[in-house]
């Protein structure tokens, strides 16, 4: 099992002429059940970071999976 913890940053994002530095943390947990397959989830943007209403962001997104390869 491997998991992941990610910091993106953004620096000088420039949107409608002004400048946006932010950061967004995300996780993910990767499981490989045999060769052929693995299951994982994860979260991006764990504490929600919020812009306000001149810059829009994803909010905290969760995601789960498997992928299975013949």
């Amino acid at each position: 099992m491997t998991a992941t913890l990610a910091n993106k940053w953004y620096v000088d994002y420039r949107y409608s002429g002004e400048d946006y530095t932010y950061n967004t943390v995300n996780f993910i947990v990767n499981k490989v059940i045999n060769k052929n397959c693995r299951v994982y989830a994860g979260v991006d943007n764990i504490f929600d970071k919020d812009l306000g209403e001149n810059l829009w962001i994803d909010g905290r997104t969760w995601r789960v999976g498997a992928e299975m390869t013949f």
